[in-house]
């Protein structure tokens, strides 16, 4: 067993605060501050990785554009995370009028783009609002050309707990899977 164990970071920074400088990339992500992860998401989001998994072919090559698919597809493990951090989110922030999780892209990291993740509180006009396992998903209308075909899982183990995508648009990922380009 770890020293941590399944510990969230707003209990490890409850008993340790004077670690909260050192979680700044090393948890949250390359060019991601703690401060900003807090901001988004609150610190038991913050701590989530979000790695990208090229799909390739056979021959080793990039696999498709995602033809023929839906935008996004969510496994049953990552709707169970969304849905128990829509339920930690709702008990800390009663007055929040959260109505889903909120999924883009950003122009970041080393390979061009990284993936965004938060809390809805509202559906855009071009937003494509998607439902799966009881949870609701919101894709931001500028992210959908980078998703189409993607799918999102949850993985854990007792080092880390990460929101996997499986896109098929993405050519290639950075070294630490943390940013992809299509």
């Amino acid at each position: 067993m770890s020293l941590w164990g399944f510990m969230r970071v707003s209990q490890r920074l409850s008993l340790y605060p004077s670690l909260a400088r050192s979680f700044g990339t090393s948890l949250w992500g390359s060019g991601r501050s703690v401060g900003q992860a807090s901001t988004l998401f609150g610190w038991d989001l913050g701590h989530r990785h979000f790695r990208n998994e090229v799909i390739k072919d056979s021959t080793g090559k990039a696999k498709g554009k995602g033809k023929g698919r839906g935008i996004i597809s969510i496994t049953k493990a990552a709707a169970d995370e969304m849905l128990q951090l829509l339920e930690e989110h709702s008990s800390s922030s009663p007055e929040a009028n959260v109505l889903g999780i909120r999924i883009g892209v950003n122009s970041s990291g080393c390979s061009g783009l990284t993936y965004t993740m938060g809390y809805a509180e509202e559906v855009g006009d071009d937003d494509t609002v998607v439902e799966e396992h009881g949870v609701r998903v919101v894709v931001e209308s500028a992210a959908e050309v980078f998703l189409v075909g993607t799918e999102i899982d949850h993985v854990s183990d007792e080092l880390c707990s990460e929101f996997v995508f499986r896109n098929p648009n993405a050519k290639e990922s950075c070294g630490c899977g943390q940013s992809f380009s299509v």
